[in-house]
């Protein structure tokens, strides 16, 4: 039976929403406390200013979301103890605006507080923004956000529930510009899509180039609440790339690694500091140019036992004069016994030495005969042959079965420590997909992997250690008026 409000006096009605309040504040006090498992602990307490967990699902990365938010708009963070400035301007990104009634408002109240009066519409069908006693807003976007709205608005979070395309992520990021509060984020989510989360910010952060971020990893079995059979019957339905990025938070856009099985760091890496080099033993340099990105070259050298070495890595972006002149200074040619240098072909073409319509091999040839280094080639068709190189590339990267005359397996390929870019771009590189028949080719897709691309290139000059030249490749004539070195005994002077 409905209450009829007409008929009671004013008094009866103080005395109602007096009761209906000392019911709310019931119901409030008998939410749940959020006590965060060990790895949400982890992310709560770290101090970067920036963290990105990417995990599998049922990790339970809602929950945390939530809680987060809920601290920066209400000035304190119960797990740490920390008390924050307030009042905030929080943006919260979603995929979908249908997870914002079905999926954010139901986990929030869960733990927190969020009164009716709280949650706006303003205008749209579903809730767009949450309002604090403190003064802190929560503004509620998705990824089809108009980005010119989001023009001169400035925050101090960013909340993101599931990676967002890199657009709506930078249109946002440069709103972090309120003076005395450094911008916050958090972004949690599967990675399934958004491949440009892995190279514009876990890659860089593994190198050490972002300091204010930290990554995470989160496994579905993390979450201790989680039903027992949750895999085992949802794994099910999975394969072993999707399980790895459902249940581990790996990245699916690496589903199609080609060389990562071949891979053992503790087997390819060799430390730097510790590794001397034979100054006697032949090495080539190869190079993939280009015209709107560095230039990258490798130098890789062999040894009496005939194996290879990839001893230093070396990029650039300049012109074609400039980054010669940055390998000479680099010390390849006079500390190491250089004796072809290769660079892809297509540094022949017009325009691509950043002088003119000069192609990059003859100013990069220019620049080496002057300092009286030899003469660089151009690959050849078999040169570039994607079924050999992948055949080469996996016959040096085997570790072999049986151990050699020391008792070690040592694969033929090995680089030292500190090229980090050529030994990811092993682990990362993928096979070329078909798109008619959705499957592989047998073909590396080297594309966006520069370093493996010289690797490639210096495989296919057939390095060994008896290899029947003492210098890097030469002509006999002047070039563009200077006279290289051709005789055969013409070595260089080593320090």
């Amino acid at each position: 039976m409905s209450l009829d409000l007409s008929k009671l006096s004013r008094e009866q009605k103080l005395r109602l929403y007096d009761l209906i309040q000392e019911k709310k504040r019931r119901e409030r006090a008998k939410k749940p406390v959020f006590e965060p498992f060990p790895a949400q602990k982890r992310i709560i307490e770290s101090k970067a200013l920036e963290k990105y967990l990417f995990c599998g699902n049922g990790f339970s990365k809602t929950t945390l979301l939530v809680n987060w938010i809920h601290w920066a708009a209400t000035g304190f963070n119960p797990i740490t103890g920390e008390i924050m400035p307030v009042p905030s301007v929080i943006y919260l990104v979603v995929d979908d605006p249908s997870k914002i009634e079905q999926k954010i408002i139901p986990e929030y109240r869960k733990w927190n507080d969020l009164p009716e009066d709280h949650i706006h519409k303003d205008g749209k069908p579903h809730p767009s923004r949450f309002s604090y006693d403190t003064g802190s807003v929560v503004h509620i976007i998705t990824h089809e956000v108009n980005l010119l709205k989001l023009e001169g608005v400035e925050m101090t979070h960013i909340a993101f529930d599931e990676p967002p395309p890199r657009h709506v992520y930078v249109g946002l990021y440069r709103g972090g510009r309120i003076e005395g509060r450094p911008l916050q984020v958090l972004m949690a989510g599967t990675p399934l899509y958004q491949p440009w989360l892995r190279t514009d910010i876990y890659e860089r952060w593994v190198e050490g180039e972002l300091p204010h971020v930290e990554c995470f990893f989160g496994q579905s079995k993390d979450n201790p609440h989680l039903p027992d059979d949750y895999e085992t019957r949802f794994g099910g339905l999975l394969t072993d790339e999707e399980k790895a990025t459902r249940f581990r938070g790996e990245f699916f856009d690496l589903s199609g690694q080609a060389l990562a099985g071949l891979w053992d760091p503790k087997k390819h890496v060799i430390p730097r500091d510790s590794f001397k080099w034979d100054p006697d033993y032949p090495c080539v340099v190869a190079i993939d140019p280009h015209t709107s990105k560095s230039h990258v070259a490798i130098l890789m050298g062999v040894d009496r036992e005939n194996r290879l070495y990839v001893l230093d890595e070396f990029s650039e972006k300049s012109v074609a004069r400039k980054f010669a002149r940055s390998l000479i200074d680099r010390g390849w040619f006079s500390n190491y016994r250089v004796i072809d240098i290769v660079y892809d072909c297509a540094g022949n073409a017009d325009t691509t030495s950043g002088e003119g319509f000069r192609p990059f091999g003859d100013v990069f040839n220019e620049e080496l005969g002057k300092a009286r280094v030899g003469r660089a080639r151009g690959t050849t068709y078999d040169n570039k042959d994607d079924e050999d190189f992948v055949e080469r590339i996996k016959d040096v990267l085997l570790v072999p079965q049986t151990p050699d005359s020391a008792g070690q397996f040592i694969p033929k390929l090995r680089i030292l420590s500190h090229c980090r870019s050529l030994e990811r771009d092993i682990r990362q590189v993928q096979w070329q997909r078909d798109k008619k028949l959705n499957e592989n080719k047998p073909k590396l897709d080297i594309r966006n992997t520069d370093h493996l691309a010289c690797l490639k290139y210096a495989l296919a000059t057939n390095l060994y250690f008896k290899k029947n030249r003492e210098k890097a490749y030469t002509y006999s004539r002047a070039v563009y008026g200077f006279k290289l070195p051709s005789q055969r005994g013409f070595k260089l002077k080593l320090p």
